[in-house]
């Protein structure tokens, strides 16, 4: 399939929920030139029935009260929440016409009561970046192609991509010259599993952790 436009594309993001437009605008902030997938018409399905349609989208506690809601797993956070914690999250859709605010139990919502407002501060998000979003695509196969095998083009493949496709995610980058190809497929029904990765390389991934996935790429 065709990286975006034509263009070359930097890093590829599978999934268009609440993480992957997170992920899909950070690495755009950052300067990468970004795709991102989704299966469904649209970005932030999920977003859409939480919070019984309100959104709750964190909690005002502090960071020891916050992690102990992970139990005891939870301290695997310490390192992601002090590099982007609540503040900065509600910094982020506050720039980008989000307003919140905190109810009892220190749930924060937006003001409007409305998660569609989420949804479209993402949204805003992305259009920030220059985020290329395709919709209607679902991505059923992911294959590292040596450079012999190729893809029939000179177009370079992603330096990195993520699956963010709901239970299943999963992160890793392409070393060297090894290539990445995405195949097209159809839409599967509700409660299929989202994504497979299939091995086309006996290269390991340095840094990658893959232990919720039903194939290692």
């Amino acid at each position: 399939m065709s990286w975006g436009n034509g263009n070359d594309t930097d890093v590829l993001v599978i999934g268009g929920g609440a993480a992957g437009m997170m992920a899909a605008g950070s690495a755009a902030g950052s300067g990468a030139r970004t795709l991102l997938l989704e299966k469904t018409g649209q970005c932030g399905n999920k977003i859409l029935v939480s919070g019984k349609t309100r959104c709750n989208l964190t909690n005002a506690g502090e960071l020891p009260q916050f992690i102990s809601m992970y139990g005891p797993n939870g301290r695997f956070l310490h390192s992601t929440f002090s590099r982007f914690f609540r503040d900065e999250l509600l910094e982020l859709l506050r720039r980008h016409g989000l307003e919140t605010k905190s109810e009892r139990g220190g749930r924060v919502f937006p003001v409007s009561d409305n998660a569609a407002d989420v949804v479209a501060a993402l949204q805003r998000y992305l259009q920030a970046g220059h985020v290329t979003l395709r919709t209607d695509v679902s991505v059923t196969d992911i294959r590292a192609l040596s450079p012999e095998e190729g893809d029939g083009t000179d177009r370079p493949a992603p330096a990195a991509f993520e699956l963010q496709t709901g239970a299943r995610s999963l992160r890793a980058r392409g070393r060297g010259r090894q290539r990445w190809r995405g195949q097209r497929g159809a839409q599967g029904d509700k409660g299929q599993e989202p994504a497979q990765a299939r091995a086309r390389s006996e290269r390991g991934r340095p840094g990658a952790q893959m232990h919720d996935v039903t194939h290692l790429v």
